[in-house]
């Protein structure tokens, strides 16, 4: 195997490899909101009748936060991703310059998939938003004549415009970017080439053994119940997901229909069917919550343990430390938790500042909004916690991948180098 050695991370890179606990944290608090909490509060009102109007208040609210950290998590993705990108192309560079050994095959597929790409893609998604901004609001201050409306319509025009441009522009970057993949290529003949990862190749050894061997070669005690209780929430989650459709489906078809009403024993069943999906998905929800931090600390053994093991003798081939090399470590996971508590904060603190002005809602109501005015320095802390923790999880991830790949004796890659 040619030398292969991950490449050195400097402090910008750092900084935007921790970046990723903010920017992943909010798009997972996007998808919590989407596929918890709406269907917890669906649930809740199916099972009361009504949903109490402060939680509801509070629930629609909550979505003006919701829109700002998308936004801001999907726009500060794809440029943390874009810059990340171009730091490491610059490094790999300098590397190939010098005769510095290739770096292992999870950064390489990095640098093909590239920069620009991503680049690209946020400025033609921008321009269409910025196209449908300015067609709402020029429409409509056009029709009531409101110079405010037709100002914000032409100045969305021109910031659509301009991302265009910038778009179009960027085809110089990518023909720039694919040059510089040719010189790492001559420099690194291998470098689109990788080892085929431990797990397929088990999975293909495993298919040709009898089945009473392969019923005996899976994962026995504690690594196997964990296993199995993973099998049960994956399918569990669905399920449960799907009783609690059922349940309110069967109470109302949509949204503005009236309630369904049943004899006695069917009222009895229809209650009984939304209150079993409700407590099955919770509890489905906490027992993956559970499982996530046992995984976490069950990772963060194995990464000492693999880090011990290569200082004295080569590491045997092992599925999960070909998907460690190239996948977050422990502790660039456990930022990410703590960004999406930072991201869950700063979303109703953003809800508090600006959902009364949009949804109008009645002094009364706000009891529950009011409140989270007050979470904006527990949103700051978890942030700066987050990104600390990004940052020093990147750095360690690169020491310790420095430590272990030495002693793997192969190149492995989990999935494909282009793509």
């Amino acid at each position: 195997m040619p030398r292969i050695a991950p490449a050195p991370i400097g402090p910008a890179t750092a900084i935007l490899a921790g970046a990723a606990a903010l920017t992943q944290g909010a798009l997972a608090v996007v998808v919590l909101w989407i596929f918890v909490g709406v269907f917890v509060i669906v649930g809740v009102e199916e099972l009361l009748g009504v949903l109490p109007g402060d939680v509801d208040v509070a629930a629609r609210t909550s979505i003006v936060g919701l829109f700002v950290v998308a936004g801001v998590g999907g726009v500060g993705e794809a440029v943390r991703v874009a810059l990340e990108r171009a730091l490491r192309m610059r490094t790999a560079l300098r590397l190939a310059a010098e005769g510095a050994p290739m770096p292992p095959a999870a950064e390489r597929r990095e640098l093909v998939r590239g920069a620009v790409g991503t680049a690209r893609i946020l400025c033609v998604v921008l321009a269409s938003i910025a196209a449908l901004v300015a067609l709402v609001a020029g429409g409509a201050g056009i029709a009531s004549r409101d110079g405010v409306l037709v100002g914000v319509g032409a100045i969305a025009l021109v910031v659509g415009g301009a991302h265009v441009v910038a778009a179009v522009a960027l085809r110089a970057a990518d023909a720039a970017w694919q040059d510089a993949l040719g010189r790492l290529r001559a420099a690194w003949p291998r470098f689109d080439a990788a080892d085929e990862a431990t797990g397929p190749r088990l999975a293909r050894e495993r298919a040709l053994r009898p089945r009473h061997e392969r019923r005996r070669s899976r994962h026995p005690g504690a690594r196997g119940v964990f296993d199995r209780l993973a099998s049960v929430v994956a399918v569990g989650l669905p399920v449960a997901f799907g009783i609690v459709v059922l349940g309110v489906f069967l109470r109302k078809q949509c949204r503005t229909c009236e309630p369904v009403t049943y004899d006695p024993w069917g009222e009895r069943a229809v209650d009984g069917v939304a209150a079993v999906g409700l407590v099955a998905f919770v509890t489905m929800l906490s027992l993956a919550g559970l499982l996530g931090v046992v995984w976490l600390v069950g990772e963060t053994v194995r990464e000492a343990a693999a880090a011990r093991r290569a200082a004295t003798d080569a590491l045997p081939p092992a599925e999960w430390l070909d998907h460690a090399i190239a996948w977050p470590r422990a502790l660039e996971l456990v930022g990410r938790v703590v960004g999406t508590v930072a991201a869950a904060l700063a979303m109703l603190v953003v809800a508090a500042e600006l959902g009364p002005g949009i949804a109008n809602p009645s002094p009364e109501r706000l009891a529950i909004v009011e409140g989270w005015r007050g979470l904006g320095p527990w949103a700051l802390a978890a942030a700066v916690g987050a990104l600390a923790l990004g940052v020093l999880g990147a750095v360690q991830a690169q020491r310790w991948r420095a430590v272990v790949l030495p002693s793997m004796r192969h190149d492995p890659l989990v999935g494909r180098m282009r793509g």
